[in-house]
């Protein structure tokens, strides 16, 4: 399924109303890119659920959309994540939006929302997965570091480099359902994102095989502006 250009432009409201109020933003980058997708008719690894209210606008009834949730199945487990507006929660909107998806399900939450902890309680969820983000200041300099003489580092080249990245992501992640299952058009999806450059996405290759990939190091500066960058994906085969 898809959703419209005017409902996509809806979702990212909404979900910067409830990163505003809750400090955490409640869609991974992996699921705002399935909504800025919008328009894609193929995409049939994706389903979105929208909740709306219609409210008294003078004579004239007014939609709002005051939740989402997304289903994606492209990996080897479906997963979804859902969003409520703040001035909607406690209605049973969540609930509704997790029955219309499939039983079972995983669902991703971002931060030790008060609200979020309560909705899986009740709806019988429990934490089968935690995921860290650690930080360091690196005005402190970083140990010295090197590669073996048969190696060598070279920047990713977009277009030539692509399906040995994806065959050696699928390798080195075997064991992560998310990360591991990346495709040509995840791929392809975050190169055309403002915040990719080839310059901080780092192989290490054979010299005597340089289009094999060894291992791989990914930094992602959003926005470009920023003096905070991340380890977007590291990697050795």
């Amino acid at each position: 399924t898809s959703l419209t250009k005017r409902e996509a432009d809806l979702v990212e409201v909404l979900a910067h109303a409830a990163a505003d109020v809750d400090g955490v933003a409640p869609l991974s980058e992996q699921y705002l890119l399935g909504v800025r997708s919008a328009g894609d008719a193929d995409r049939d690894d994706l389903t979105h659920v929208l909740a709306w209210s219609t409210e008294a606008e003078g004579a004239e009834p007014a939609e709002t959309l005051i939740g989402y949730g997304q289903l994606q199945t492209s990996g080897p487990a479906a997963s979804a994540e859902i969003v409520v507006h703040p001035q909607w929660r406690r209605r049973g909107v969540g609930t509704r939006i997790l029955d219309a998806l499939p039983d079972p399900i995983r669902l991703w939450a971002h931060g030790p929302v008060p609200g979020a902890l309560e909705f899986t309680t009740a709806n019988g969820l429990v934490p089968v997965r935690e995921l860290l983000r650690m930080e360091r200041d690196l005005a402190t300099p970083l140990p010295p570091t090197g590669v073996p003489p048969a190696y060598r580092v070279r920047p990713f080249r977009p277009g030539a480099d692509d399906a040995a990245w994806l065959s050696a992501n699928r390798d080195t992640f075997a064991h992560h359902l998310e990360q591991g299952s990346l495709t040509e058009r995840d791929l392809a999806d975050r190169m055309a994102q403002d915040w990719f450059d080839a310059h901080g996405f780092l192989l290490i290759v054979p010299v005597d095989e340089p289009g094999r990939i060894a291992a791989f190091h990914w930094t992602k500066i959003e926005p470009p502006t920023s003096r905070i960058s991340e380890v977007y994906a590291v990697g050795v085969r």
